[in-house]
C-alpha cells in the first residue's frame, strides 16, 4: 500500500531529474525500435528531399531492417534487428545529424509524443508551489508578509488575461511560459501569506501532470500498433488546411475581455473615491477570471486522464481545451454504425404462432447486406410488403396490419 501510494511522488521526482543531452534526448526506444527525432520535415522540397535521403541512409546501417519517416510527428522510425545498443543508437543519431546539417535543417527537436518535457514542466510547477506553500503559511501565522497581496496578484493577473500571457510567451517561448508564470506566483505568493492560491494552483499542476504521464503511457502502449511496420510508421508532411475564419474565443476568453473592462472600471471609480491605490487595486482583483479557467483546465485534465487511461489517445491536448468553443457536432453516420441493417421489433400477424421460432426463422432469412432482397424457406418469405405478393382477403388483411404496424 505503502509503494503505492509513494509511486506518484517518485514519478513527480523522476521528472524533475534533469533533461538528457541533445542527441540522447532525441531517442525513444521501443521493442526492437527507435525513434529518432528530426528537424526540417516540416513540408517543402527540403523536407522532402531530407526525409528521403535520411531513411536511404539508415537502411545502408548494418542491423537495420527497416526505416521510416513520419514527418508530422517529425520522428523517424528505425526497426533494428532485436534491441539497440548504445553503439547503434549512436550511430542512429550521427546519421539524423548528418543529414540535418546537409539541408540545412535548424531550430527545436520536435517534441516526441512520450517526451518527459512538458510531464517535467508541469511536475517543475507543482513542485514551485509545493516549496511556497510552507513558507505561505508560516507568513500568515506569523503576521509578516513582506509583498502586499495586491502585488502578488499582478502574476495571476498576467496568467488569466489572454493578451498578456502571449506577451509573455513571446518573451520566453511558449514552452517556458506556463513554468515561468509558476515559478514568479510560487514566489510572490509565499512573500505574500497567498497560501489558499497555492493550494489551488498545486492542485491544477498535478493534474496536469497526471494527464501528461496517462499520456506518455497510452502512447508507449499504443506504439507496436502504430509504428510495428513500417506502413503504419511512415507519414507524409501535409498542410493543415486554413480555417475558413478565425477560431473564435472560448467563454473563458470572452469573459476574460469583459472582466479586464470591469477591473479597469473598478480601479478607476475606487481610486476616485478613496484617492487610494491599494483600495483601488483591491477593487480591481476582485474581477480577475481566475475560477472559469481554472475549472476548464480542470476538466480538461481529468477527461484527458480519463482518455488516456482508456487507451485512447490525443495528440494534440490543447483541443480539449477547445471543446467550450463548440456549439454544433456533426457526426459521421458510417463512423458509428455497422454499415448493415439488424433486425429490430418483430410483430406476429398470427397471435397463436410460436415467437420464439417465428424470430429465429426471420434472423435466418433476414440478409442484412440486403434488406430489401425477398429470402424464401418452404412456405416462409421474408421481404417488403409491397414484393411479398399477398392476394386475397387475407393478404389484403395481413398487407393492411403490416403496414399500420
Amino acid at each position: 500500500m505503502l509503494r503505492a501510494a509513494a509511486r506518484p511522488a517518485i514519478g513527480v521526482i523522476g521528472l524533475l531529474a534533469g533533461p538528457a543531452p541533445e542527441g540522447r534526448a532525441r531517442v525513444r526506444t521501443f521493442e526492437g525500435r527507435a525513434h529518432i527525432a528530426m528537424r526540417g520535415l516540416d513540408g517543402g522540397v527540403k523536407a522532402t528531399a531530407a526525409a528521403k535521403a535520411v531513411q536511404q541512409r539508415l537502411k545502408e546501417l548494418s542491423g537495420v531492417r527497416w526505416a521510416a519517416v513520419n514527418a508530422i510527428l517529425g520522428i523517424v522510425v528505425v526497426a533494428t534487428e532485436g534491441e539497440a545498443d548504445e553503439e547503434t543508437l549512436q550511430a542512429l543519431i550521427d546519421v539524423v545529424e548528418a543529414v540535418e546539417e546537409a539541408h540545412g535543417a535548424g531550430g527545436a527537436l520536435p517534441s516526441h509524443p512520450v517526451s518527459p518535457e512538458p510531464a517535467r514542466r508541469a511536475a517543475w510547477s507543482l513542485a514551485a508551489q509545493a516549496a511556497a506553500l510552507p513558507f505561505a503559511v508560516a507568513g500568515r501565522l506569523v503576521g509578516m508578509t513582506p509583498l502586499p497581496v495586491e502585488l502578488a496578484s499582478v502574476i495571476t493577473i498576467i496568467d488569466t488575461q489572454p493578451r498578456l500571457r502571449r506577451l509573455v510567451e513571446n518573451a520566453v517561448g511558449k514552452r517556458n511560459a506556463g513554468l515561468v508564470i509558476a515559478g514568479l506566483n510560487a514566489a510572490a505568493q509565499a512573500s505574500s501569506g497567498g497560501f489558499l492560491g497555492l493550494s489551488v494552483d498545486a492542485v491544477r499542476h498535478a493534474l496536469s501532470t497526471a494527464e501528461l504521464g496517462a499520456h506518455r503511457t497510452a502512447w508507449s502502449n499504443a506504439e507496436p500498433d502504430l509504428a510495428g511496420a513500417a506502413h503504419h510508421a511512415g507519414a507524409a508532411w501535409e498542410e493543415p488546411p486554413p480555417r475558413e475564419t478565425p477560431l473564435r474565443a472560448g467563454p473563458v476568453e470572452q469573459y476574460a475581455d469583459r472582466a479586464a473592462l470591469v477591473a479597469a472600471a473598478a480601479f478607476a471609480g475606487a481610486l476616485a473615491v478613496t484617492r487610494r491605490p491599494g483600495s483601488a487595486l483591491s477593487a480591481a482583483l476582485a474581477a480577475i477570471p481566475k475560477a472559469p479557467g481554472l475549472a476548464r483546465e480542470g476538466f480538461s485534465a481529468t477527461l484527458g486522464g480519463a482518455l488516456a487511461h482508456s487507451g485512447t489517445i490525443v495528440q494534440d491536448r490543447q483541443a480539449l481545451r477547445r471543446l467550450d468553443r463548440i456549439d454544433v457536432a456533426v457526426l459521421d453516420s458510417s463512423a458509428l454504425t455497422t454499415g448493415s441493417y439488424v433486425l429490430a421489433d418483430l410483430v406476429a400477424l398470427d397471435e397463436d404462432a410460436p415467437g420464439g421460432r417465428l424470430a429465429a426463422t426471420a434472423h435466418r432469412l433476414f440478409d442484412p447486406g440486403r434488406p430489401d432482397r425477398v429470402s424464401r424457406d418452404g412456405d416462409w418469405a421474408l421481404g417488403p410488403v409491397g414484393q411479398l405478393g399477398l392476394r386475397g382477403r387475407t393478404g389484403a388483411g395481413a398487407r393492411t396490419r403490416l403496414e399500420r404496424d
